[in-house]
């Protein structure tokens, strides 16, 4: 039962009641939240939580990789296009190559792509590791292996 599950299932059972104007106060017809349930409840909240931040973690590298590749698209074709001309009268005369200092602006025009990806990549690499590590902090797997789960194979004597 997650941590929604469990303050529904406490609510419907009759909850916390403020005992200072109820006359009822020693009716042991409800259930109270004790210590150990409001640190369950914290817990499988983290672990929900961290679960969600692996996601969007994931979800953030994969814009970056993708950001990466259209970086690195613009810079090939870009490259590949830096001897034209704006008016379309043609490229260098024939056996001239295209300066360095064109084709370094060229390359120079998409580095903010670059920079930008990267940055977006380690976001989601450091939000990806702090939520694994919440994960674990809090009771979860990384693996989906549970204490007590058979295992087939050679896992078990590798752990010995």
């Amino acid at each position: 039962m997650n941590g929604c599950d469990r303050m529904a299932w406490s609510r419907e059972r009759g909850g916390r009641r403020d005992t200072a104007d109820d006359d009822t106060a020693d009716d042991d017809t409800t259930d109270r939240l004790t210590a150990d349930d409001v640190a369950f409840l914290n817990r499988e909240t983290m672990r929900d939580a961290a679960a969600r931040a692996r996601l969007v973690a994931v979800v953030l590298m994969i814009v970056a990789m993708v950001g990466l590749a259209a970086w690195l698209w613009l810079t090939v074709r870009g490259q590949q296009h830096a001897g034209a001309t704006s008016f379309g009268i043609g490229g260098p005369a024939e056996g001239q190559g295209v300066a360095a200092a064109r084709r370094l602006d060229v390359a120079a025009s998409t580095m903010g792509m670059l920079v930008t990806s990267s940055f977006t990549f380690g976001v989601g690499a450091m939000l990806w590791l702090v939520a694994s590590h919440v994960t674990v902090a809090y009771g979860g797997t990384l693996s989906g292996f549970e204490e007590g789960d058979g295992v087939t194979g050679g896992v078990a004597e590798v752990a010995e």
